[in-house]
């Protein structure tokens, strides 16, 4: 019973999983080998492949919290509000349990 839950609300494919592992996984050999590449041929030391691989991923981080923000401003400017007023005109009075449940899903 649980199973058949958990499968109707989450599911995923396997082989797909398996699939974006290995291109993950061939992602990064290549970075690995790209990095070494590039330390050996202008011989750069320890500390600075270091610094270079942590200003990668400050960058990444960012870009992506870019690409989050930008998703949550959309929602809160132009979805949240439509949903807002569907949710108030559809249940006006805003009694019972139910009523109440879909104009708190609307709000988040």
């Amino acid at each position: 019973m649980i199973a058949t839950l958990q499968n109707s609300v989450v599911s995923y494919n396997t082989l797909k999983l398996t699939y974006l592992l290995i291109v993950g996984i061939a992602a990064q050999l290549i970075g690995i080998y790209t990095f070494w590449l590039i330390q050996k041929r202008f011989g750069l030391s320890t500390k600075v492949m270091f610094d270079a691989v942590m200003l990668g991923i400050l960058l990444l981080d960012a870009w992506g919290m870019v690409g989050i923000w930008s998703q949550v401003m959309f929602q809160t400017f132009f979805l949240k509000p439509s949903l807002i007023f569907v949710a108030r005109n559809s249940d006006s009075t805003m009694s019972g349990s139910f009523g109440y449940t879909r104009w708190c899903m609307a709000l988040w």
